[in-house]
């Protein structure tokens, strides 16, 4: 072999060892980079978090949805909505608007692919302390409170108990990254109904899990027979 050729063949070998070396340290700068980037993130999480459970955080969101809400006159033809209002519950939605008549109202959320879930709003104080007065009185035997069930909060408190020309409440359950389309059901002391629907896409969440409803619960044995198997169903907040 000549000494051309052998000086042609050490760099190049001396170039591939170069390349590799680099490939590496490539590779693990990229790694390191990678869960330096990860680190930063959950540090900003963390301090996004921690900013919004503060007095003068919540105090500034109340203050910016009152400006908002308040600009002009929120009828059922003109509510007014904002998604995760005080930062403390992503899949929730803010709303209020009033009625010329005491009124009543529950809500649906669908969305393409999931179950809908449908509640009853609780939209004034005077609704509030009416459940909290069932809730502490009356259990119906069923694992329901004041006649309330989790999953289609269906009730037994008189409507003119929680009836309101002011409806100030949460939509709770949309569905993070897709279209909800939110039903309201207005309901006056007369019975007479009118709905509104408002479409919004659901906020991404700050965790990355799966977003999960139902939850399959293994069957228990009670006096050598099988329970009932129930799903449970997740909250979607």
């Amino acid at each position: 072999m000549s000494t051309a050729v052998r000086s042609r063949v050490f760099k190049i070998s001396a170039a591939a060892v170069t390349a590799a070396i680099a490939i590496g340290l490539c590779l693990f700068s990229q790694d390191d980079v990678s869960a330096s980037i990860k680190e930063r993130r959950v540090e900003r999480l963390n301090a996004q978090i921690e900013n919004v459970y503060t007095d003068e955080y919540q105090q500034m969101m109340d203050t910016e949805i009152a400006d908002e809400r308040d600009a002009k006159e929120r009828t059922v033809d003109s509510i007014y909505t904002k998604v995760n209002p005080y930062g403390t519950n992503t899949t929730s939605m803010y709303v209020y608007f009033t009625t010329d008549q005491a009124s009543t109202v529950s809500y649906t959320v669908s969305a393409e692919g999931y179950p809908d879930y449908t509640a009853n709003a609780i939209t004034s104080d005077e609704a509030a302390a009416a459940y909290r007065e069932a809730a502490a009185g009356d259990a119906d035997g069923s694992g329901n409170v004041g006649g309330t069930s989790t999953a289609s909060q269906t009730t037994t408190v008189s409507s003119n108990d929680i009836a309101s020309t002011e409806h100030e409440f949460l939509v709770l359950g949309l569905i993070p990254k897709v279209k909800n389309t939110i039903t309201l059901t207005i309901t006056d002391t007369d019975g007479n109904a009118t709905t509104r629907t408002i479409e919004q896409t659901g906020p991404k969440l700050l965790g990355e899990e799966e977003v999960r409803l139902e939850q399959a619960v293994a069957p228990r044995r009670i006096h050598g027979h099988h329970a009932r198997q129930w799903p449970v169903r997740d909250s979607r907040q």
